[in-house]
């Protein structure tokens, strides 16, 4: 790449939201011989509505530009990818592939999100281990403002987790298949960690709340599924003094979440929680009386609220719903699998969604391609 195509892709990591630079680059590309990926680009910026995170092989024009909407090397060596607008700004790998090829692929597109996606071969954890450590020192690393760490080995994730985790000073968002990685970032200066998605078999519980919640961290956006949270961590999230925006429980085929009315009234009674507008409570062992706590909290104001899964919330919890401020903020709710009659949810007068886990969260369950 050349210097001058060099400096825009800079400038469009700077500023993502240009039209017109990413059309600028796009004429770059086309001069040095990249006439499709550039037509791909330009196609994205113009046509509307726009789509913010093209997934492959999903979006039609990825479809018919297939390797030649992306770089080269990404095309090569990434196992799944997407764009933004056109240009590259996630990509899913293994580790000895970052490794490898991790300058080149950042020096071609404005990435800010990878996965690590390694399987346990012939016990080479050690050299897993040792290449994280060499990443770790990688200049392009503070570009990473979102990382998911799903390895399919407990052990593996919870080690190479800790030791990537901790040189991602501008870290924002976190992905992770098991909630021990969090302790690696107790000691790290990540001030701009606010999102954080743990979905485990089970593990974590509250200790990793509590750890999360010693680290002072401005988070605005928790998921916590299948980690089997108690009423203590439920406790210790509402007393953590974070200003959350979104809140997901959810149990899992591996853990259940049961926070039950308890859980649902210390929600309910926490001040701090005053900024929730988004909140999947699904399957979590609610019934009328947690649902009645949650609408008659004076700190919640939820825009939308995910009670499926809750087989204890009938008719009459909706009826008292429908009496309470909270029905005033609310615009959407999803109330599968719960024990309300199709006549009920219809009368309350909200949008009916049919998610589980709806796209409030992070834009999505994990950022698969």
């Amino acid at each position: 790449m050349d210097p001058a195509t060099r400096r825009l892709l800079e400038a469009i990591r700077a500023h993502p939201d240009d039209h017109e630079l990413r059309l600028v680059y796009a004429d770059a590309i086309e001069e040095s011989g990249e006439r499709e990926r550039a037509e791909f680009i330009r196609r994205h910026e113009t046509r509307l509505p726009r789509v913010e995170r093209v997934k492959t092989p999903r979006d039609p024009l990825v479809v018919q530009y297939g390797p030649h909407a992306v770089p080269a090397v990404i095309a090569a060596h990434a196992k799944k990818w997407k764009c933004d607008r056109g240009l590259v700004t996630h990509v899913v790998l293994r580790t000895p592939v970052l490794a490898e090829h991790g300058a080149a692929m950042f020096e071609a597109a404005p990435i800010t999100s990878i996965e690590l996606d390694d399987h346990v071969e012939d016990n080479n954890y050690d050299e897993l281990w040792d290449l994280a450590d060499d990443i770790a020192d990688e200049p392009w690393l503070h570009h990473v403002t979102a990382v998911t760490i799903r390895q399919y080995c407990t052990m593996l994730e919870e080690e190479l987790g800790g030791r990537f985790l901790s040189h991602l000073a501008n870290l924002e968002t976190v992905f992770l298949g098991a909630p021990d990685p969090l302790q690696a970032l107790a000691d790290v200066p990540t001030p701009k960690l606010s999102g954080v998605w743990v979905c485990a078999e089970g593990a974590g519980g509250d200790t990793s709340i509590e750890t999360l919640a010693k680290q002072s961290r401005p988070i605005t956006a928790l998921q916590y599924v299948g980690c089997g949270i108690s009423t203590f961590g439920v406790r210790v999230i509402a007393e953590a003094g974070w200003k959350l925006e979104r809140l997901v429980f959810a149990s899992t085929h591996y853990a259940q979440d049961e926070i039950g009315e308890a859980g649902a009234r210390i929600l309910a009674n926490a001040p701090a929680l005053a900024s929730l507008k988004f909140a999947d409570l699904a399957d979590v062992g609610l019934d009328d009386a947690a649902l009645h706590a949650l609408a008659t909290s004076p700190h919640l104001r939820l825009e939308g609220l995910d009670l499926s899964g809750n087989e204890g919330i009938t008719d009459r919890g909706l009826e008292a719903l429908a009496n309470t401020p909270l029905l005033e903020t609310l615009r959407e709710v999803c109330l599968d699998d719960t024990g309300t009659t199709k006549a009920a949810r219809e009368a309350l007068g909200v949008k009916l969604v049919d998610a589980a886990i709806h796209e409030w969260w992070f834009g999505g369950h994990w950022p698969d391609s």
